[in-house]
């Protein structure tokens, strides 16, 4: 136990760090994690049809025409985007989120130990404006510092379709089914 102190110890020493709860949380308690990253987004379409501007008698209708049809609506906007992370368990960590847009910008955001202490939930782009680009991903820790999320699965979301993905669910099943006969065969003798 001595040992385990010192070595805690010597490495905040030698960091310049003092991170005593990183220590509890992680290597002196039984405290476990999982993330999750959901996201659903749709492109604004602008209304159409005839509208009063203007207020009272003083008001005059005009005409607002729609969009112009475009090969690529991914350039146009805007764009309401619905992130959002979620914790499972009791093992508070800071957590980057990295962000990419379809024009190329991204943008990494950070979910503090102190936000995740107030809630198990994480809206990152409440409160911005609906004119916002289209979201192609979201990683959840890009770095892979943390190896001890329970479910590695559901940490990053993808606009893109992927066609291997159902074959590598079929593998997946095929490869459990496979460990099934061997076990059923180990056993029978």
């Amino acid at each position: 136990m001595a040992a385990r102190h010192d070595f805690f110890q010597a490495f905040q020493e030698g960091a310049k760090v003092d991170i005593p709860w990183f220590f509890d949380s992680v290597f002196r308690s039984t405290a476990t994690v999982d993330w999750s990253v959901e996201v659903a987004q749709k492109l604004e379409t602008k209304p159409q049809g005839w509208f009063l501007e203007g207020t009272g008698a003083s008001g005059e209708w005009k005409k607002r025409e729609g969009p112009a049809k475009s090969s690529a609506p991914e350039e146009e906007g805007p764009w309401r985007v619905n992130l959002m992370v979620r914790r499972k368990g009791t093992l508070l960590l800071p957590l980057k989120l990295a962000l990419r847009y379809a024009d190329g910008t991204g943008e990494t955001l950070l979910w503090s130990r102190e936000d995740q202490a107030r809630t198990t939930w994480w809206k990152p782009l409440e409160g911005r404006e609906v004119a916002l680009k289209k979201l192609i991903s979201a990683v959840l820790d890009p770095d892979r510092v943390y190896d001890f999320d329970k479910n590695l699965s559901n940490n990053q979301w993808f606009d893109a379709t992927d066609e291997r993905t159902p074959l590598r669910w079929a593998e997946r099943a095929f490869e459990e089914y496979a460990h099934l006969l061997h076990w059923f065969g180990g056993i029978g003798g």
